[in-house]
């Protein structure tokens, strides 16, 4: 009579099987070819913003577009009014 094996028991027989499950298992995350551009292009974005920043004093193009959004006025609703 054969005896049964324990249960969790590690199997002898493994010929082969570190190889076959490798191969089936899928791949966690596969990437998209275009998140290399969209890193790139933040980056990009990112130095550009950087170059505009100054410690002691505010730049031209920052005075001058505050000023531009500024005379805008306020934003008006979907009737034609501000505010509530």
């Amino acid at each position: 009579m054969a005896t049964p094996k324990a249960a969790g028991a590690a199997s002898t027989d493994r010929s082969g099987t570190r190889a076959r499950d490798r191969r089936s298992r899928p791949r966690a995350y596969a990437r998209h070819p275009g998140d290399v551009l969209r890193v790139l292009l933040g980056a990009l974005v990112l130095l550009a913003t950087m170059t505009a920043i100054h410690r002691d004093r505010i730049g031209v193009r920052e005075a001058n577009l505050f000023r531009l959004l500024n005379d805008l006025g306020p934003p008006a609703g979907p009737d034609g009014r501000c505010g509530g």
